[in-house]
């Protein structure tokens, strides 16, 4: 299994974490589909909630506790990459609407 930086701390600033390659992906494709449904911006609390709740699952999941959902974290990577810009994958643009879905294809 390979890992993943992605550009998102567990403090909230700028910084690289290490996440499995396929929960970063995940994520990523769940930020996209949030954004794609107008979610709306975290409150301070909310977002502090958030990466609580992330690195909760992150410590589940290295101590392969039979606890660690990976939907749920998954879903918590989602809330956060969104919020900070980060759903889209790395060299990929976003293609909003009919038009620009047929050009991409």
């Amino acid at each position: 299994m390979g890992l993943m930086e992605s550009d998102l701390s567990a403090t909230g600033e700028a910084g690289l974490m290490l996440r499995p390659r396929l929960l970063v992906e995940a994520a990523r494709i769940s930020a996209r589909l949030r954004l794609d449904h107008g979610a709306r911006p975290l409150t301070r609390q909310s977002h502090a909630k958030a990466v609580e709740d992330e690195r909760g699952f992150e410590a589940l999941r290295r101590a392969h506790s039979p606890l660690y959902r990976p939907s749920r974290h998954v879903e918590a990577l989602a809330i956060l990459f969104a919020e900070r810009g980060l759903a889209a994958a790395p060299g990929q643009t976003k293609a909003s609407g009919s038009a620009a879905f047929l050009r991409v294809i």
